[in-house]
């Protein structure tokens, strides 16, 4: 009803405001919940409390929007040529959200389909680490949407070009620092959690990392895409992707078993990731590559080298349970960074981003 409002934060990158909210609504309806099922014991009681928590959500977004921007009223009416605008896009919008609950939503229904709920509880243990870390660093790219899409209108192409190069220098460090963690933690994590019979092999684990690193490497792209608003002229492209994740999930899982769930995955991205790339380079930054795709591939081969090194340095360590946890995160926090830094200590993007660490602790000091 009120949700719309939601945008005036985006807008504004107070994304913050949104997530207080949502804080705020979903713990008065998890507690009331949990009162109304100790109380009653009855569970169409508890789902009542679902649709109003999203109806709460969306009043207090109605109330704060007012009190924040008050400047802005809704009035008048936009011409039918703006509608069908808008129409056009909401429809191409449409498509990528679908794309993204499929992509994220159907491998699990094809592993309970084909191996039982034992090997979905295997499967989900593994996602819900995958998943949490991808919620963690997506408040990054949340955060910096609204901004950019303000900077794609009021500065030049060659500052934007800069500052793209310079976000998914950020983004591959942080997409490597993150996989390298997940390849030399997941198993001995995995072991402490739920203990060895619930355990992948590290070819699966290997696969779930990869899922994280190819999914996260282009988030850049997406947040550029998503800001600039052109999702029409990539329409089909999530279409695609889901025929490829569907159909590759029922012809891989039953040859390869439940390998194939992750590899038809991976195999719908690898469709995806250039296509969305290219969309952005087309039409925001008017196909000009300045460079993108050549120091894309270095930053690809440098964060596989580093996996692959350190997982082979982590499995010599001696120590197991939670000090081995403990001395490979402190391996993993430590060496691949540095590693990372002195590989492009000399590009105009680690400059650049050395100067905007350097003016954000600057602010930090004068607040």
């Amino acid at each position: 009803m009120f949700s719309y409002k939601g945008a005036l934060f985006a807008a504004f990158q107070r994304s913050d405001i949104s997530s207080k909210i949502m804080v705020i609504a979903n713990t008065l309806c998890y507690i009331s919940q949990i009162v109304v099922l100790l109380v009653s014991r009855n569970y169409y009681y508890y789902i009542v409390f679902l649709p109003v928590g999203t109806v709460l959500i969306n009043f207090m977004k109605q109330y704060y929007s007012k009190k924040f921007y008050p400047q802005f009223i809704p009035e008048g009416s936009i011409s039918h040529d703006m509608k069908q605008e808008i129409g056009k896009k909401i429809k191409a919008l449409f498509g990528q959200k679908l794309s993204f609950f499929v992509l994220h939503a159907s491998d699990s229904i094809v592993v309970s389909f084909y191996f039982g709920l034992e090997k979905v509880a295997q499967y989900e243990n593994y996602y819900y680490i995958l998943n949490l870390l991808i919620a963690l660093t997506g408040i990054v790219y949340t955060s910096i949407n609204g901004g950019i899409g303000n900077k794609l209108e009021v500065q030049s192409d060659e500052i934007n070009q800069k500052e793209f190069m310079s976000l998914t220098f950020f983004n591959s460090w942080l997409t490597m620092f993150c996989t390298v963690t997940l390849v030399c933690l997941y198993q001995t994590f995995m072991k402490l959690w739920v203990g060895p019979s619930l355990m992948f092999d590290n070819i699966m684990m290997s696969m779930f990392a990869m899922y994280f690193f190819v999914y996260q490497s282009y988030k850049i792209t997406l947040v550029y895409k998503d800001s600039a608003g052109i999702w029409w002229e990539d329409r089909f492209r999530p279409y695609i992707v889901m025929g490829v994740n569907l159909a590759g999930n029922l012809i891989l899982s039953y040859f390869i078993g439940i390998y194939g769930v992750i590899l038809s995955t991976l195999l719908s991205m690898f469709i995806s990731a250039p296509w969305a790339t290219h969309t952005v380079l087309m039409y925001v930054f008017s196909n000009k590559e300045f460079g993108y795709y050549k120091k894309t591939v270095c930053y690809i081969i440098a964060t596989l080298g580093l996996a692959v090194v350190s997982f082979y340095i982590c499995g010599k360590m001696p120590l197991e349970g939670f000090a081995g946890l403990v001395v490979r995160a402190l391996f993993c926090l430590v060496v691949p960074n540095i590693c990372f830094a002195v590989m492009f200590a000399k590009t105009e993007e680690f400059s650049q981003l050395k100067y905007l660490i350097k003016r954000l602790r600057k602010r930090k000091t004068v607040i």
